[in-house]
């Protein structure tokens, strides 16, 4: 559930990589506690970049991040920042560099002083929740790309972290195992009250999982908006080059082609199906 409680405060960010144009300009952003938030936009748009900065694996040209109201670059050791905030590379093969599955989710737990027991406990959790559980001892070479997208999850959870930044967790992964990526997720949000930053391009899902959407394009933030508002504006989402989720094109193309259908369009199969319902008890065709 969201709280009041800041968590991040992004003021004035702008980074740029090297003989690069700028990746990010004059970002501000507030993030709350145990809130499920979606950073949104093409490749390109500054979604990786906003990402390493929210974990100091970059450091700010200008501006600051502060988390829980305090410097990210000022007042954060390595060991204490680990232990509240955890990222997931896009690319698992970044991530992961021990033999074995076992090996790479313990690792960070056991840098951290913790016991055997409760590295046991961790692991054996993690496991089990990315559905990894029978894999404890298999080499990570012998591992699909899902699998390895999966073990990289596992390890940023298996630190205990209450805030989990995410790089396009899904990509590259099939339908099915998306879904069961982001329902674990979601379960991890609501259930033990875990902050959720994560960049995507999966604009179906969004819907269905996400309680704030911060759209960016060309390294500026164009807007941060609950879910439903943002894609009440598809002028603004294709401005961005993002398109809106299938179910809601498929019904604006109805309104428009047969005058069926009205705004705001509907964002999930649930709510698609129960418009239609209604269009169809209107005309008096739900019995034909």
């Amino acid at each position: 559930m969201i709280s009041a409680q800041l968590l991040y405060q992004v003021s004035g960010l702008n980074f740029s990589y090297p003989g690069s144009s700028p990746a990010l300009q004059g970002i501000n952003l507030e993030v709350y506690q145990g809130e499920f938030l979606v950073l949104l936009g093409v490749n390109g748009s500054g979604k990786t970049t906003l990402l390493g900065l929210l974990c100091r694996l970059l450091e700010p040209l200008e501006g600051e991040v502060k988390l829980y109201g305090k410097e990210l670059s000022r007042y954060y050791g390595d060991q204490e920042l680990y232990q509240l905030v955890n990222l997931v590379f896009q690319e698992p093969n970044d991530q992961l560099f021990c033999t074995t599955v076992e090996e790479d989710v313990s690792f960070g737990p056991r840098n951290l002083g913790l016991e055997e027991a409760e590295i046991e406990r961790r692991v054996s959790t993690v496991l089990k929740n990315v559905g990894l559980e029978g894999f404890r001892h298999r080499c990570i070479h012998e591992l699909s790309f899902g699998e390895k997208k999966r073990t990289a999850l596992a390890c940023a959870l298996a630190m205990g972290s209450k805030t989990l930044l995410l790089d396009e967790p899904t990509s590259g992964i099939d339908p099915v195992g998306a879904s069961e990526i982001f329902q674990m997720l979601r379960e991890y949000n609501r259930q033990q009250d875990m902050t959720v930053i994560m960049a995507t391009q999966d604009v179906d899902m969004i819907p269905v999982y996400a309680s704030r959407v911060a759209l960016l394009s060309k390294g500026e933030l164009i807007t941060v908006a609950p879910v439903k508002e943002l894609f009440e504006n598809p002028q603004l989402l294709r401005e961005s080059r993002v398109r809106l989720p299938r179910v809601a094109h498929l019904m604006e193309v109805l309104e428009q082609e047969e005058g069926v259908g009205s705004k705001p369009y509907p964002l999930t199969i649930g709510e698609a199906r129960r418009q239609l319902v209604d269009i169809m008890k209107n005309k008096g065709l739900e019995n034909r």
